[in-house]
């Protein structure tokens, strides 16, 4: 797995690693995403291939009911946010099958597969 990178001070870093298989870009090369403006914080963003999205911490995690967006709690108060595609929660879940049902708050270990995605059938949609 590649690290993406330490996202806090020396003492209190929390080691996250790609969720996916993909490029990681900066989030400014991402048209019109509403992320780019860091309004929920620092990240980057991922042109994907093929595959599953996997846990990038071990932690507590919801998965949104249209699998496109998974929030991570590693630590209190610290929220790692997965959210795949512009324009995916239109979708209502097509294109997503979740692979592990969860509990609410439900421990996942690091690289633990979550959600698949059909990226085929993702690309064909306009907001992609």
């Amino acid at each position: 797995m590649m690290s993406l990178k330490n996202i806090f001070k020396k003492d209190k870093e929390i080691l996250v690693y790609s969720p996916l298989k993909g490029e990681v870009i900066d989030l400014n090369e991402v048209p019109g995403n509403v992320f780019t403006s860091n309004i929920i914080g620092d990240g980057c963003a991922i042109i994907p291939e093929p595959g599953e999205i996997c846990a990038p911490v071990s932690s507590k995690v919801e998965i949104f009911k249209t699998n496109h967006l998974l929030i991570f709690e590693p630590r209190k108060g610290v929220y790692i946010v997965i959210h795949f595609g512009v324009g995916t929660s239109l979708l209502e879940g097509k294109g997503f099958e979740r692979i592990v049902e969860l509990s609410p708050k439900k421990m996942v270990e690091v690289g633990e597969k979550l959600v698949s995605y059909d990226l085929d059938y993702l690309k064909k949609m306009p907001s992609l």
